[in-house]
């Protein structure tokens, strides 16, 4: 068993690093996107909190104490995703029942994934999340197959780092919750281990509630949130008039009446629905007509306000917008 895992590492790390050098040759640069900025200025900030979760900003400022290369910083995340990868396989190979066939079957997509290549090359959470998840997995797995103290105390951190990173783990410990219960332990090794898996993201968006308090003012976890939300709901609109119940101050009906004038245009009222964020980022949409006029009242009332403060204020309005308009026309969104 040892003598075919020593095979395995001689034949994939260097198969995994001419690829790399390979790819490399042809894209000698890291890609670049409007995410990309953003984690680069809260790094070069030393922002504790962001647009988006700050564990990928603190990522790069720690690979920039090292090297200011981009080469550099996508050459680890390459290597992360892939020594992720292997440990899954290793492990799936050992205790997963892998035939010989289907064990280099996974090897060999292991190296040609070409997936895995670009996904490396960006600057983006993407590599780093996914590495960090495929550790989680590998952890998980032991669980079943052995729990210890140890295995859960490491699924815990892994879970913070994935948390920081994506805000999708929120869900992570429901699917741990699933997978402590097929475990042969205690009662009470299995209520610790999911109290703490809650524990650990509930920690998080406290903490990181509180931070946004501190800084913003807002009593709010996620802007972005508010923010997709007021997107999303914005796609019934090729199916009914302008909504205004439920909102509760003239502030929030001036968000209305940017919408009635956005859907207003000829332009936009005969395009074809589709399934897009554009709301949130376009100068033009109504989401940030609003934000540009809220900026600009709060502004001359008390001073400037910066883009990132009231870019988390006006989040609140535009959760309660959109959840109020997805609750009341789930059938209208439902229709695109």
């Amino acid at each position: 068993m040892q003598k075919t895992a020593q095979l395995y590492l001689s034949i994939l790390v260097p198969a995994m690093t001419l690829s790399w050098i390979f790819f490399k040759y042809y894209y000698p640069f890291a890609d670049f996107f409007s995410d990309s900025y953003t984690y680069i200025q809260a790094a070069a900030d030393h922002d504790s909190i962001s647009y988006r979760p700050i564990g990928y900003s603190l990522f790069l400022r720690l690979l920039h104490a090292l090297s200011a290369s981009d080469t550099f910083l996508v050459t680890v995340q390459y290597a992360l995703v892939q020594s992720a990868c292997l440990l899954l396989f290793f492990y799936l190979r050992r205790y997963g029942g892998l035939t010989g066939w289907a064990q280099w079957l996974v090897a060999v997509f292991l190296v040609l994934d070409p997936l895995v290549y670009y996904i490396s090359n960006y600057v983006s959470s993407d590599a780093l999340f996914l590495a960090l998840s495929l550790c989680w997995l590998t952890l998980l797995l032991e669980l079943v197959r052995r729990p210890t103290w140890r295995a859960l105390i490491l699924q815990w951190i892994v879970l913070a780092l994935i948390f920081y990173t994506r805000y999708v783990a929120l869900f992570y410990p429901l699917a741990a919750a699933l997978t402590f219960l097929m475990i042969r332990r205690s009662i009470l090794f299995k209520v610790a281990a999911i109290s703490g898996s809650i524990a650990v993201v509930a920690a998080g968006v406290f903490y990181t509630r509180q931070v946004t308090i501190s800084q913003t003012g807002v009593p709010i976890f996620s802007a972005f949130s508010g923010w997709q939300m007021a997107n999303n709901a914005l796609h019934i609109y090729p199916w009914l008039p302008p909504d205004t119940t439920g909102m509760p101050s003239s502030t929030d009906n001036e968000l209305v009446r940017d919408v009635s004038q956005y859907f207003e245009q000829p332009a936009i009222s005969r395009a074809a629905p589709a399934a897009t964020t554009a709301y949130m980022w376009e100068e033009s949409s109504p989401l940030h007509r609003y934000f540009n006029d809220y900026r600009r009242r709060h502004s001359h009332d008390s001073g400037h306000l910066s883009y990132f403060i009231a870019w988390n204020r006006i989040a609140p309005v535009f959760t309660q917008f959109g959840y109020g308009l997805l609750r009341r026309h789930p059938i209208a969104f439902g229709r695109l």
